[in-house]
């Protein structure tokens, strides 16, 4: 089995012998490690909606059909918004599973580190195509599915960005990282940036492992209308008008617009000083005009003097670029991971 780790809105840490996917609540949902028998990869949804209340699993059939996020969500949800309480590991063989505590994933320092910020509602097979793209390149990879909560909730959007800098601060000095960020991943990462600001020694530090960064969908400004289109794409059993309501109710109770403000400005003017990628469609169904919307942030990153690059599809779907446009995505992300590398090799070089 490949090496990786799991972190949904939930654990930060996981040694590198073993996966996880872990729910909302963390270091809640279960205080005694257990043996796995021949698990497979298992994603719980950021809330348990609907399904039997005890086990947290997933209830109900698969849906079909594009829409947005890699496609084929399942139609996993019900209509009340209560924490999943389940945690699922994974790892070779018969080995015990770590307590929640244990350390933040480093693995094998002497590879490539990727994280991995999803989309809304993504699951852990939503994410393995780029998982095995990466471990093709000899990388090695970390997961965070990020659930709605992190959509709708400002407190839950930042204990999700202080994962990403658990991990990020875990790292030796030289170890090339790259962020792959997608749709509201891009917000946890502004939100990271937002962050780290306040504290520009540990900004620096981590800046000078950072090789690379790969924005997919993102970033824009978040409206709830916008989070609305997503939502229902997640679940669209329930109407638009509904999650419009929810989102409009949500944004004003929680202030999450100021959060998001926050974390839009940090994604302009306080990258860490690496190249950049966006992929973008011009027929965006979850956030209209993206390719329009992302170019504050191109010029702004520009301006600052950082390498900035763009693939933009005519048609495309949401998140979803790398299943529609497998060949052509691949191929600028090759291009991309290679010019990093030869850059973030020029850095660690000493000056003579």
């Amino acid at each position: 089995m490949q090496r990786a780790a799991f972190i949904h809105s939930g654990v930060s840490a996981w040694p590198a012998t073993c996966s996880a996917a872990v729910s909302d609540r963390g270091t809640q949902a279960r205080s005694r490690p257990r043996r796995a028998r021949n698990l497979v990869p298992y994603a719980v949804s950021p809330f348990f909606l609907g399904g039997n209340g005890n086990s947290g699993r997933f209830s109900g059939g698969r849906g079909g059909g594009k829409r947005g996020g890699d496609g084929d969500q399942d139609r996993s949800y019900g209509s009340t918004f209560l924490p999943a309480p389940v945690l699922y590991l994974m790892a070779d063989g018969e080995e015990e599973l770590p307590r929640m505590n244990t350390p933040a994933f480093v693995g094998d320092p002497s590879k490539p580190l990727i994280l991995l910020l999803s989309w809304m509602g993504a699951k852990n097979k939503h994410m393995e195509r780029y998982r095995k793209y990466y471990w093709s390149k000899g990388y090695e990879v970390v997961t965070f599915l990020n659930g709605m909560s992190v959509a709708l909730l400002p407190e839950a959007s930042k204990v999700q960005a202080q994962r990403v800098i658990d991990v990020l601060e875990a790292q030796p000095d030289g170890r090339p990282i790259f962020v792959h960020a997608f749709s509201i991943g891009t917000g946890v990462y502004g939100i990271v940036l937002d962050h780290l600001m306040h504290d520009m020694e540990r900004f620096n530090r981590i800046a000078k492992n950072v090789a690379g960064v790969i924005m997919d969908s993102g970033p824009a400004i978040i409206l709830p209308k916008d989070l609305a289109v997503g939502l229902h794409t997640m679940q669209p059993r329930i109407s638009k008008a509904i999650w419009n309501a929810l989102a409009q109710a949500l944004f004003w109770v929680t202030q999450a617009r100021a959060c998001f403000s926050k974390a839009e400005e940090a994604l302009r003017s306080s990258q860490f000083p690496a190249p950049q990628i966006y992929f973008a469609s011009r027929d965006d169904k979850v956030i209209r005009g993206m390719h329009e919307k992302i170019e504050q942030f191109v010029d702004t990153n520009r301006q600052r003097g950082l390498d900035v690059y763009q693939k933009i599809w005519d048609q495309s779907l949401h998140a979803g670029h790398f299943k529609i446009h497998p060949e052509e995505y691949g191929k600028n992300l090759e291009v991309f991971l290679g010019r990093c590398m030869d850059a973030f090799s020029k850095r660690l070089q000493p000056t003579s």
